[in-house]
């Protein structure tokens, strides 16, 4: 099995690169994890404020192309909506 380093261009993981096995499709699905982290704090009638921290996670997906083969690129052509 041969393996093809490919850099993604624009879009949200500009500039990684990737191996995927050979031959290459055209397109191509990445799944981009995004974590948003935040801390509530809340007091109730003037008592001492409780903090919690919250950690939310999303996942996207988002849609390459190949653009170019040798070196291999794709470049970012949009999300996809689910």
């Amino acid at each position: 099995m041969e393996v093809v380093r490919v850099q993604l261009r624009s879009g949200p993981v500009n500039g990684e690169l990737v191996d995927l096995e050979a031959p290459l499709d055209v397109e191509l699905t990445v799944e981009v994890t995004r974590a948003v982290g935040f801390r509530l704090f809340e007091s109730i009638g003037g008592a001492e404020p409780v903090t919690s921290d919250y950690v939310r996670r999303t996942g996207e997906l988002h849609r390459y192309r190949l653009i170019q083969g040798e070196p291999a690129v794709m470049e970012w052509a949009g999300r996809i909506e689910t």
